[in-house]
């Protein structure tokens, strides 16, 4: 098998890892928006893997590209007849799924710095309302702060 069709490979491995990985950004979004954690967590844990599995092509996909060219810094466009055949065809797959995976990881990452804000509000809140929350003045010492009156009892 010549360096160019296994390139060809490696793309098309790639573009369905990509696809896979876009079709677990949606699941992780429904379940963001759901506020169902174990779902998100799963999410987390398989896309971990995915990611992996990219570096793992992308090394192979490097290694093929300093081949066919004859330099390690070459650029992938630099790559011959990368415009034709299933070596084009694999790039152009490629090259449409990549922006689409990352406009829904921007929404799934927007989602969970939202979630996170949430969550530190909360905490901050209930930390405050048991006068569990900590001030320091400028100089770095410990203020004495006010007693919880939750129960009415200091």
């Amino acid at each position: 098998m010549s360096a160019s069709s296994s390139l060809a490979e490696v793309l098309d491995r790639e573009a369905d890892l990509y696809e896979d990985l876009l079709d677990l950004l949606h699941e992780e979004e429904a379940a963001l928006i759901a506020g169902n954690t174990r779902v998100v967590g799963e999410c987390l844990a398989r896309t971990e893997t995915l990611v992996l599995q990219l570096r793992l092509l992308e090394n192979s996909r490097e290694t093929l590209v300093t081949q066919l060219t004859g330099r390690r810094d070459a650029r992938f466009g630099e790559v011959p007849e990368t415009a034709t055949g299933s070596l084009g065809r694999a790039r152009a797959r490629l090259e449409t799924t990549l922006p689409i995976v990352d406009v829904m990881n921007r929404r799934v990452t927007a989602l969970l710095h939202r979630a996170l804000r949430l969550f530190d509000t909360t905490l901050d809140l209930i930390c405050e309302a048991a006068g569990l929350n900590h001030q320091y003045t400028a100089a770095g010492a410990l203020t004495r702060g006010a007693r919880s009156v939750i129960d009415r009892r200091a």
